[in-house]
């Protein structure tokens, strides 16, 4: 229990006490009899215990000795009314007190916490460097070369975004429009990763890969389609408008927040039309925009990864959905595992094998998309390059996971011993 809870069902308790209290010194004076402070609270505990005996106190002065026999003490419907009335009031207010006392010690906790936190926060922050550091000793080659590949994707799309907005063709305009900007995403996303990845955070990282891995399997699609199919992916932006738009007016709304002004709704929702006349009404789904290409009235990214080639990376992806939504399988699974059964709540140096050769695959399938069918010997040199990058990163976080395994169950029979030493 805390401490101001159990402060609390203290204070709550001695109502009874506090509403008794004058009564008795009351009905004490009636009697002219003075006691002393410490006499009456023991006079308090006896009556309150419900003890039946009669009550004797001594001050333990043997030379003075004060006595006083045959004292009847009367309590009628009045005085317990009293108590009553008191402690209803005192009640009452409890509330408010509550909040009173909630406020002000949360603000001494939190003033004490400013004044703490220039030792503690450097202390915090001297033990990440230090976990980054033996982070870094471990898993540097696997991340080395996940951080090469990453540059280099990046050089690559930035060559190719300079080529198609130079071109004056306006063929598969609207595919490399999308490709491009998938690719930019995919660099972004591929950079968090690796952050993660560096940081001890390989389940938050696998999470993340799920979204590169949806962008991988887009642009797979996208870069097999033709001129119709990217230009119908972005059209549905308007699909996503609409919706974002109802769930406001529905939502939002009537929690005081002001609606879509009229002008902006007619714009959305005249678009909206027009994009269900131009391809129908199976546009207006999650994947609508590829209803066609798929000759599917409601695909879903199960189908676009068959689609995709990618049906084989779909353990993969329901693996990383543990760690996004709130199901009770993220409970029990975790990449940071190591098998000492302990929940943990922030870094670990274990789990970096997947999200890292996962999105080293990723982020190589996404950059071929970009650059398509090759057509010249640079590119195909760039693309020999990246995969050879790609190819190195699963052998040495491989390596680096089986010393971790074998270090940990080192350290797990140690413990045993240290248990078993103990116990004789």
């Amino acid at each position: 229990m805390g401490r101001l809870q159990k402060a609390l069902q203290e204070q709550i308790s001695q109502l009874p006490r506090l509403a008794l209290r004058p009564i008795l010194e009351r009905k004490l004076g009636e009697r002219s009899i003075a006691l002393p402070k410490k006499a009456i609270d023991a006079l308090l505990d006896h009556i309150l215990s419900g003890d039946a005996t009669n009550f004797t106190w001594s001050d333990g002065n043997t030379e003075t000795p004060d006595q006083l026999d045959q004292l009847d003490l009367v309590f009628d419907d009045a005085d317990e009314k009293e108590i009553e009335d008191f402690t209803t009031r005192m009640k009452s207010v409890i509330p408010e007190v509550v909040q009173s006392t909630v406020s002000m010690s949360g603000a001494h906790l939190f003033n004490t916490m400013k004044k703490r936190w220039e030792i503690d926060g450097a202390v915090e922050r001297f033990e990440i460097d230090q976990f980054q550091d033996r982070l870094e000793e471990r898993w540097g080659k696997g991340l080395r070369l996940l951080r090469m590949l990453l540059t280099m994707v990046r050089e690559i799309g930035h060559d190719a975004a300079k080529r198609y907005h130079r071109s004056k063709s306006k063929n598969l305009a609207h595919r490399r429009f999308v490709l491009v900007r998938l690719h930019v995403r995919a660099c972004q996303v591929a950079d968090e990763i690796i952050t993660l990845l560096e940081n001890g955070f390989a389940d938050g990282a696998m999470a993340r890969w799920r979204t590169l891995h949806e962008i991988g399997v887009v642009a797979t699609l996208i870069e097999g389609g033709d001129e119709e199919l990217a230009r119908r992916f972005i059209d549905h932006h308007v699909v996503e408008v609409k919706r974002q738009a109802d769930d406001w007016d529905s939502k939002q709304v009537p929690l005081g927040y002001k609606p879509i002004a009229p002008p902006e709704r007619k714009n959305i929702e005249e678009a909206y039309a027009d994009l269900l006349v131009r391809y129908g009404q199976s546009f207006r789904h999650d994947y609508g925009w590829a209803a066609d290409h798929l000759n599917d009235t409601k695909p879903d990214f199960k189908k676009l990864q068959e689609a995709a080639d990618q049906s084989g990376m779909n353990t993969y992806y329901k693996l990383a959905n543990f760690n996004v939504h709130a199901g009770a399988r993220g409970m029990f699974f975790r990449l940071t595992d190591t098998g000492a059964n302990m929940p943990i709540a922030g870094r670990s140096n274990a789990g970096l094998v997947e999200p890292g050769l996962n999105t080293a695959y990723t982020l190589v399938r996404i950059t071929g998309a970009l650059l398509g069918r090759l057509r010249n010997l640079d590119g195909v040199v760039e693309m020999n390059a990246l995969v050879a990058i790609r190819d190195a990163i699963p052998r040495a976080l491989h390596r680096a996971d089986k010393k971790l395994r074998k270090d940990e169950a080192e350290v797990q029979r140690n413990r045993s011993h240290k248990r078993a030493r103990g116990k004789h």
